[in-house]
Formats: C-alpha cells, structure tokens, sequence
C-alpha cells in the first residue's frame, strides 16, 4: 500500500529542489514545472501544484534513451511530416501524454538524415543532451 506523505514532507521535498525563484513563484500560487536528474538512475518530469487537500507532486520518469517513430508506433502520417522541408508542427496534449517523447524522436529522427535548424518551443527543456542534436534553438517561455 502506498504512504501518504505528510504536508511537511512534501513542502520539504519541494523546497529542496526547486531554486529561491521558482519557489517563490510558487509560494504565490503558481504550478511549477521542472526537470530531475538523478545521476546513474533516471530523469523526471516533475509537476508542483496545489489543490483542495494542500499541496502536490506529479512525477514522471523519462526515458534515457530516444525511442524512434517505429518504437513508438506512431501512424504513418508522423514518417511522412519529419521528411516536410518547411512548415509549422505543432505536438500538443495533456500532461504526460508523449509531447516530449515525441518531439525527441522527432529530432532524433532528423538529425540522423541530414543537417537542419530545428525550433521547439518547450518548458521546461527536458531533452537538454540529445547527442545527435546538430542544430537546436530553444526558445524558453519568460519565467
């Protein structure tokens, strides 16, 4: 059976990993999204929020390795927008819903076939050491 972790703990957990800023940011009513990394196990995605009962954490491990489109049996429709020269595409959805995962093996996918410059626009950055990244401009939303 899972342990309900107390009020103190938790504000203790967020405490220690989020910066003097972001904790402000929620101390004022704010949800706070962030990246983890604890070396030699994993990455994760973490969601700060508050609700009704007091105070939350979502937390979701994130994959160290880059699966590719087939991996990820993803429709045909997704081969053929990777090899589009030009345009806008746009990976949304709720949280936890594969937008990350997504937009990585997109690149991923890319950068292994030839040299581009590629714009996402995500935050927090959860896929900051793609080795096969050649060209990423990351745009971050104003905190």
């Amino acid at each position: 059976m899972p342990q309900i972790l107390d009020h103190q703990t938790v504000e203790g957990f967020i405490k220690s990993v989020l910066s003097e800023k972001k904790f402000k940011e929620f101390s004022e009513g704010k949800d706070v999204d962030l990246g983890i990394e604890i070396k030699n196990v994993s990455r994760f995605r973490v969601n700060i929020f508050r609700h009704h009962k007091g105070l939350s954490l979502a937390i979701r491990p994130l994959p160290n390795k880059i699966l590719s489109l087939a991996e990820l049996g993803l429709p045909e429709i997704f081969f053929q927008l990777v090899c589009l020269k030009h345009g806008l595409i746009l990976i949304t959805g709720p949280a936890g819903s594969g937008k990350t995962t997504t937009l990585a093996s997109f690149i991923n996918t890319i950068n292994q076939s030839e040299e581009r410059h590629i714009i996402t626009i995500e935050d927090p950055m959860r896929n900051c050491s793609l080795e096969s990244l050649m060209f990423l401009i990351l745009y971050a939303r104003p905190t």
